[in-house]
């Protein structure tokens, strides 16, 4: 794990990693039914990383052929904190991150940081 134990956010963890819930989180992190292995949307900013971190530990979603496909086209917003975060879990299973997203901004974040365990495919 990250160092962050999940006990720090209780409802607030096991909220985001389902599709639809009655409490207010700013992100979800949840398995889908598509080729991606997770769903993120909403937003993941700064108030919120260590909780990514956590759930991405909690959902432990696993390469496929050495790339982790997350289906991001909900995501509205992604700071570096978290791209380091789902960088980090995917070379802890060998592998390379794919963020799937409508918004070119992160990929322009990937670049600039030199993440190169990253691709981002932006989609129309």
């Amino acid at each position: 794990m990250t160092g962050v134990p999940s006990t720090t956010y209780g409802h607030l963890e096991l909220a985001c990693l389902h599709p639809e819930t009655n409490v207010h989180v700013l992100f979800r992190l949840h398995p889908t039914a598509a080729e991606a292995a997770v769903t993120l949307s909403g937003e993941l900013d700064p108030s919120n990383h260590r909780l990514f971190a956590a759930a991405l530990d909690r959902a432990d979603p696993r390469p496929v052929d050495g790339r982790l496909l997350v289906d991001a086209t909900g995501l509205r917003f992604i700071d570096h904190r978290c791209l380091l975060h789902l960088r980090d879990h995917a070379r802890r299973h060998g592998a390379t991150a794919v963020l799937r997203t409508s918004r070119s901004v992160a990929a322009r974040l990937v670049e600039l940081l030199e993440l190169t365990e990253i691709q981002v495919e932006v989609v129309g």
